[in-house]
């Protein structure tokens, strides 16, 4: 939450979705060479030494951060009466952007969404592993390509559009997200129900699906993130962003158990195949998020949370 508030401090508001998109580009990437590496060592060292070696890097970019980042500036919204939050505490805050109903329904969509995105990224590599008989070291380095790769690309290149275009409507960050999660649905699907033996290019054809779903359906987290920023007020980022991110790590949290619960249900009738159907299954999630994500844009004025109303 933090670095959500710092990014819009330290960077012209034109670009904040753009800006954001680092966060979740690093994320992204961080989690793909997690997955690839991690297939690798668990098979070398096994999975203790792997997860103690992931850590160890965040420690030198902690120390790293705190010898050079410095604490930029407040930035306000110049089309409001100053700050109505500046003197307020947190339980305040919180009561403040719950009677939001941009917020809240910003909220709502996260969740749902975030479940969808962290219970496929879960997932995925054992259902390489299982539908298509890859090794634990394989599946990491092909998923890598299929998810995590062209993700990154797509948070970045969907929120420039997204910058673009909130420049002439705020609305369009609320209808990019949503369309960002709707477009993901059917590649996500076509992934999972694909035939593995339907080849386009002499690679199963399912894998293209997979690049077209990972690269469209990262558009919509910091497209977000920069739209929470910019309906906050000054005071209140952090806590804003530490809000919708709780809600959205809730939603990840309950999205692999909900994938890991409906394999166990259908492994009885499909065998290993059930994890197509499970995985499948999690597609009802953002399309309810895309119902939320348009409501919120309808909730919009095409000035409110405009980031280039900041002064």
């Amino acid at each position: 939450p933090s670095s959500q508030s710092l990014i819009t401090d330290s960077v012209d508001p034109r670009r904040w979705a753009r800006a954001m998109s680092m966060i979740g580009i690093g994320s992204i990437v961080g989690m793909g060479l997690g997955t690839l590496y991690g297939g690798w060592a668990s098979e070398h060292f096994g999975w203790r030494i792997t997860l103690v070696t992931v850590g160890v890097p965040g420690l030198a970019i902690a120390l790293l951060f705190f010898l050079t980042v410095k604490e930029p500036p407040r930035k306000r919204m110049s089309h409001t009466d100053g700050d109505p939050l500046s003197d307020s505490n947190v339980g305040t805050v919180l009561a403040w952007l719950l009677r939001d109903r941009r917020f809240v329904l910003l909220c709502a969509g996260v969740a749902l969404v975030s479940m969808f995105g962290i219970g496929k990224a879960f997932w995925e590599p054992t259902f390489l592993r299982r539908v298509y008989g890859l090794s634990a070291a394989e599946a990491g380095a092909i998923y890598f390509v299929l998810g995590p790769l062209p993700s990154a690309l797509g948070a970045y290149l969907v929120s420039t559009l997204a910058d673009r275009l909130a420049a002439r409507d705020a609305r369009w960050y609320a209808w990019i997200a949503a369309l960002s999660t709707l477009l993901a649905i059917p590649a996500a699907l076509l992934f999972y129900l694909l035939p593995t033996d339907m080849l386009a290019f002499g690679i199963p054809a399912a894998f293209l699906f997979s690049i077209v779903g990972s690269f469209i359906g990262a558009g919509w987290a910091p497209v977000i993130s920069a739209l929470a920023q910019s309906i906050s007020p000054a005071s209140s980022r952090t806590v804003a962003a530490a809000c919708w991110s709780l809600v959205s790590n809730f939603g990840a949290g309950v999205g692999p158990l909900i994938v890991g619960d409906l394999n166990l249900r259908l492994e009885a009738t499909y065998g290993l195949e059930s994890i197509r159907f499970s995985l499948g299954a999690m597609s009802a999630a953002p399309l309810l998020s895309f119902l939320f994500f348009v409501l919120l844009g309808r909730a919009m004025s095409h000035e409110e949370g405009d980031p280039t109303a900041i002064s």
